[in-house]
């Protein structure tokens, strides 16, 4: 027989072992997540509504198996009487926030009092917000000279693929995920190869010319509707999405993965500044020259990780949509 799974736990079951545990202490509630990628995201948000009654325990929705994903931490949501005040669930909104009440996931979550969503694609889009990457270009080099514009840069790609993204949402929206579906959109809009400081006109001028060929097929398939497309355009924007914003609603695995890699190239470019303005100082004896460079070696991070710990996000006004939402809750 197959374990029994750690989300079969109700509110009432938490509530219950609240009561049981020691009356002095505080509250526990419980915050289901996707995965262990996600604790620091929502426990860090979370954290703001801890009191001296009430704490968050933010976990994935199993123990004793490796079930996880948003499948699972939405199975609660099937039983109204499962979540509440003491079990709650936190999951990315995919495209179900733009979905609103169309398709079978966005009705578990839209009218669902204790499940939050991110209102960004995932976690990770988060991290690519612009202020993200320039910050941890000064973290990861200590140097504060900007040679990236990230904000024109995200602006300049969500443009670019915001009029594709359109006629994917617009096929999702119909429980379509065939025609259009979420693999052939993410291979279209990916940079192609390694993204530098130097070559980002071209990696954007690659990514336009796909995106134009893949919208001129969709437009020849599919003559009759552009009209409904172009419809979703005002829409979307009730909802916070503009096209020069559009980097916060695809795909965040697939974004982060090509973002991160113009930070890292950015960083080694301010890191061979700094050795080589080390390096220029004159009357500095070799043996202190070479402890300087050996302890500025010693502060490289992996960009990844600064990246997935930065917190410029919370400017973001999804972000504060959260947020309010907990407030609503639990304020």
């Amino acid at each position: 027989m197959a374990k029994s799974l750690k989300h079969n736990i109700t509110s009432a079951w938490v509530d219950a072992a609240n009561r049981f545990s020691s009356k002095k202490g505080p509250r526990r509630i419980v915050a289901y997540v996707e995965s262990y990628e996600d604790v620091a995201f929502w426990n860090l948000l979370l954290s703001e509504f801890n009191t001296p009654d009430r704490y968050f325990e933010v976990m994935p929705p199993t123990s004793d198996s490796l079930c996880m994903g948003k499948k699972a931490v939405l199975a609660n949501s099937l039983d109204k009487n499962a979540l509440g005040k003491s079990l709650i669930a936190c999951v990315d909104s995919d495209y179900d926030f733009l979905s609103e009440d169309r398709t079978t996931n966005s009705r578990r979550i839209y009218g669902q009092p204790f499940v939050f969503q991110t209102y960004a694609y995932a976690i990770e889009n988060f991290f690519c917000y612009p202020r993200c990457m320039s910050q941890v270009c000064v973290q990861a080099s200590s140097n504060t000279r900007p040679v990236v514009d990230f904000r024109r840069f995200m602006a300049d790609y969500s443009r670019i693929v915001y009029p594709l993204f359109l006629w994917n949402v617009y096929f999702h929206r119909q429980g379509d995920t065939r025609t259009f579906p979420m693999h052939e959109f993410d291979e279209t809009i990916r940079l192609i190869g390694n993204v530098k400081v130097t070559n980002i006109s071209s990696a954007l001028h690659d990514l336009k010319r796909n995106v134009g060929n893949k919208l001129a097929s969709m437009r020849n398939k599919f003559p009759l509707l552009q009209p409904k497309v172009d419809e979703l355009a005002p829409l979307l924007e009730t909802m916070g999405v503009k096209p020069e914003t559009t980097y916060l609603y695809v795909q965040g695995h697939h974004l982060f993965s090509n973002v991160s890699k113009l930070v890292r190239d950015a960083v080694e470019v301010l890191r061979a500044e700094r050795v080589t303005e080390i390096n220029s100082v004159p009357g500095v004896k070799s043996g202190q020259r070479k402890n300087i460079l050996s302890a500025y070696e010693n502060t490289r991070v992996p960009v990844e990780m600064l990246l997935r710990k930065s917190t410029e996000y919370k400017e973001l006004p999804q972000y504060q949509w959260i947020r309010e939402d907990l407030a609503e809750v639990f304020e």
